[in-house]
């Protein structure tokens, strides 16, 4: 019996007030319960009371619509001034969506805490039973007497759940709160580094048209205009960049605090950052403070003391759930007699525990509990990470900054200072005036807090990193896989597929420990995947379209997500109708730097990084063969072929890094002149030193990256290229027969009848073509080609220089130009006789040197004898 029946009766006596008491402490009890008018929004502004950053209590979005208009108001007039870090968490903390759900959720969970602590409504019941010879009623009033007897425990335990609830939900308004304020931070930091890089433009701007004009006054060369392009060019990138930077920082706030279209657009940021804190904060007591007052920490510790009290309870509500008691009271009346009987009784309905005893509930109690503890351990432990690791990364930040204001940005301003007085004594050039302009703005620039762990980029070799933006602790890219054209080498074009509107797609850039969003959109003409190519992560992510995922298919976009768990270098390609992807250009480089300093990845001033690629493109055509498989006729470093692949520029003395992808379907001897370097990883990771040795080639095999080092010692031009010839050269035809020594005395004029514009080649070999530049057909380029200070270089495909100089500036990429040999420093003509050459000696058995022993053949038995 589930419930007790109470008969209500007429009756008289003493049974009458036990029984109206009875009800009367239920009715009180149940009345006593009652939801919070504003959705326990106060309970949480109060808990997050000086933990915003606010010295005033947080205004949390109110309940009512005439509330919640006042609200937006309060919203629109922060706006109207120029925005505040205070400011941005005031509009965060009243107008964020997600805050406004999650209040709203706590108002669900106090709601069923009510429900879950009122009695349910009394059953009355009547009964007429009737037969020949008497007639019975029964009245009846009924409710679950267990609830009643165990509504101060369920009271107590909702209670506590629903604390818990609070304590979580005023954890998320702390989080908002702080996440608003590093987003205003970041959003203030690029506006003004945006600023900044508006200076450097313009001087840049302003040294590229003086150019102009010294080149019309005949003053300077066409090189030097060139190479003031050239920096104008790579400003103006660094501009763009900056001003993506800026807007997406923008619209990472406008998200937190809840806004869009107009209002997301037209409100003002401050115009620069605060001042920075003389002093930094200690770190003594800082754990102990985030155990004592973090509230995940609180939640999780009352969450332990509410499992160890619900243990008992839980064990015998398994076994004695359904206990019942009943008062009855019957009336029956006989038609003959008239006579009534009244009987009156009590009934006690136990179960009994035959099968259950109540073992499955205890268990699963206790090893609730110990969930309950481990969870509080490993937030503790959390904690206590997190508030150590936000303190050197605070602490670092700041004395680095301090370092920057006290003494870089004075020392750039003395240069500065300095340079002017050099002008004006005619002692500098204006060019070295707006130079050091734009160094004193990146100065400047350069105080402001990176936008996730800082590390040293890489510079991808006629390519460009890939920009992100943080969300909630993770790194978002977007990667769009398109069709794409791409300029091979001067006036060849290729039609090719790739990623963000180049081939290779562009470099991803992460620190070690990093959390990344990767956005993949398909905008080719089939479906497609990414395959993150040397990456520990969760098989659901590896990207191979079939075994680990579908297939992304034409329009669509989909996800990656995980931890990059180890530095090194990796690429990313399909999975998805591979030959034809990657043959068309499809790939990218992914770098993840370490998250410290590790012991087998040295600091370098110069990072590069590039990706070998081939194709086959029929001169006069655009789209590579797709089936082809070895024989290619474009051999390129990141998707150019010399003499479109820039050089790597170093100065005397900097350590330089040159990662290398191979996706092609060859090995590729990679070799530098002037320097020996050791290989010091591959994608597997860091080479051991003790499996290090110097090389001056290094062999890339397909789907191999290989990472060598060096110190650029030796200054000059120096040729980087791979080994194999073939793969240094244009276009070519595998098939034309070689033409050395072929006599062609009375065939040319025979054969300018037919075509006149023929011409002798090959007879010597290929070197006439360097210099005869003759036409060709459409959109393909020469076999060899590229022009030195001294001739034709007669080279193409995957060949450039590495130029090293004593002068060149750090952080400086620009092409110092043709190196000037120091005297007595180069190869030259002999002009007198030269020496006599003592000829070769002769033997009777060629190829046997002089006095060298008789060898004889070993006789069967395999002894010489």
């Amino acid at each position: 019996m589930n419930r007790s029946t109470i008969p209500t009766a007429v009756r008289a006596g003493r049974h009458a007030p036990c029984r109206w008491s009875l009800l009367a402490a239920a009715a009180l009890l149940a009345g006593c319960a009652s939801v919070s008018p504003d959705g326990l929004r106060g309970d949480v502004a109060a808990l997050t009371a000086h933990r915003t950053g606010s010295t005033s209590r947080a205004a949390l979005p109110p309940v009512g619509t005439a509330a919640s208009a006042q609200a937006q108001q309060a919203v629109q007039a922060l706006l109207a001034t120029p925005l505040t870090q205070d400011a941005a968490v005031r509009i965060a903390l009243l107008n964020n969506p997600g805050l406004q759900a999650r209040l709203s959720a706590l108002g669900v969970a106090d709601a069923e805490r009510v429900q879950a602590i009122t009695l349910p409504n009394p059953h009355v019941s009547l009964a007429r039973l009737q037969n020949a010879h008497e007639r019975e009623i029964e009245r009846s009033l009924a409710f679950n007497l267990l609830d009643l007897v165990t509504l101060p425990w369920r009271t107590e335990r909702q209670a506590e759940r629903l604390q818990i609830a609070t304590l979580q939900t005023a954890q998320q308004v702390v989080v908002l709160a702080a996440d608003t304020r590093r987003a205003w931070l970041r959003a203030v930091a690029a506006q003004e580094v945006a600023g900044a890089h508006d200076r450097m433009a313009a001087a840049a701007q302003a040294g590229t048209e003086l150019a102009r004009r010294m080149v019309r006054a005949g003053n300077w060369s066409r090189l030097q205009l060139a190479r003031e392009q050239a920096v104008l060019h790579a400003v103006n990138a660094q501009h763009a960049r900056a001003r993506l930077a800026a807007a997406t920082e923008r619209e990472q706030l406008s998200r937190l605090m809840g806004l869009w279209g107009l209002a997301a657009q037209q409100y003002t940021l401050a115009d620069r950052l605060p001042a920075l804190p003389a002093d930094p904060l200690p770190a003594e007591g800082l754990e102990a403070t985030a155990l004592r007052e973090r509230l995940d920490v609180q939640a999780a510790r009352r969450q332990l003391d509410t499992d160890a009290r619900q243990q008992g309870w839980r064990r015998a509500g398994a076994v004695f759930g359904d206990i019942g008691l009943a008062y009855q009271r019957n009336t029956a009346a006989e038609h003959d007699t008239g006579h009534r009987e009244i009987t009156r009784g009590w009934e006690l309905d136990l179960p009994l525990p035959l099968f259950d005893w109540g073992g499955a509930a205890r268990t699963r109690a206790q090893a609730q509990t110990q969930l309950s503890a481990a969870q509080l351990q490993d937030t503790a432990v959390r904690a206590r990470a997190e508030v150590r690791a936000a303190w050197l990364t605070y602490r670092t930040a700041l004395d680095l900054a301090h370092q920057q204001q006290g003494e870089v940005v004075p020392l750039r301003q003395f240069i500065t200072d300095e340079t002017t007085l050099r002008y004006n004594g005619m002692l500098a050039s204006v060019w070295e005036l707006l130079a050091q302009a734009r160094s004193s703005t990146q100065a400047v620039a350069e105080l402001h807090p990176p936008t996730g762990r800082p590390y040293h980029p890489v510079v991808t070799l006629n390519g460009w990193t890939t920009p992100w933006r943080m969300n909630a602790g993770v790194k978002e890219f977007h990667l769009v896989a398109e069709p794409v054209v791409r300029e091979v080498a001067p006036g060849f074009v290729v039609n090719m597929w790739g990623y963000n509107g180049q081939s290779p797609g562009p470099t991803i850039e992460v620190v070690e420990g990093d959390r990344v969003r990767i956005f993949v959109t398909n905008r080719l003409p089939e479906h497609t995947t990414i395959h993150w190519h040397g990456q520990r992560l969760p098989n659901g992510m590896d990207g191979v379209g079939g075994l680990n995922q579908p297939a992304i298919q034409p329009g669509k976009t989909f996800v990656y997500e995980f931890v990059a768990r180890r530095p090194g270098t990796f690429m990313y390609h399909p999975h998805a109708d591979e030959m034809v992807q990657m043959a068309m250009g499809m790939m990218g480089l992914w770098i993840t730097h370490p998250k410290a300093a590790h012991p087998l990845i040295a600091p370098v001033q110069r990072d590069y990084a590039f990706l070998l690629n081939a194709f086959d493109v029929e001169p006069g055509a655009r789209t590579p063969k797709v089936n082809t498989m070895l024989d290619h006729n474009i051999w390129c470093w990141n998707s150019r072929a010399f003499p479109a692949i820039s050089p790597l520029v170093a100065r005397q003395g900097e350590r330089v890094r040159i990662r290398v992808g191979n996706l092609t379907m060859t090995n590729h001897p990679i070799h530098i002149h002037g320097h020996e370097f050791e290989v010091t990883g591959t994608d597997g990771g860091p080479v051991p030193r003790s499996a290090r040795w110097p090389e001056v080639t290094t062999d890339v095999a397909v789907g191999q990256m290989r990472q060598i080092e060096f110190i650029a010692d030796e200054p000059g031009d120096w040729a980087f290229h791979c080994h194999k010839s073939h793969h240094t050269m244009g276009a070519m035809g595998h098939d034309v027969p070689t033409m050395i020594g072929v006599q062609h005395e009375g065939l040319v004029g025979q054969i300018q009848k037919i075509v006149p514009d023929y011409m002798v080649m090959g007879e010597r070999g290929m070197a006439d073509m360097g210099a005869m530049e003759m036409p060709l057909p459409e959109n393909t380029f020469p076999m060899m080609t590229g022009t030195g200070p001294y001739g034709p270089l007669e080279m193409g495909g995957m060949f450039t220089t590495f130029k090293v100089r004593a002068d060149q500036a750090a952080g400086d990429y620009r092409d110092p130009g043709d190196y000037p040999q120091p005297p007595g420093t180069q190869a030259y003509e002999w002009q007198g006789t030269p020496a006599s050459t003592p000829p070769a000696p002769r033997t009777s058995n060629p190829g046997t040197a002089p006095g060298a022993p008789n060898a004889r053949k070993p006789a069967p038995g395999g002894h010489a004898h």
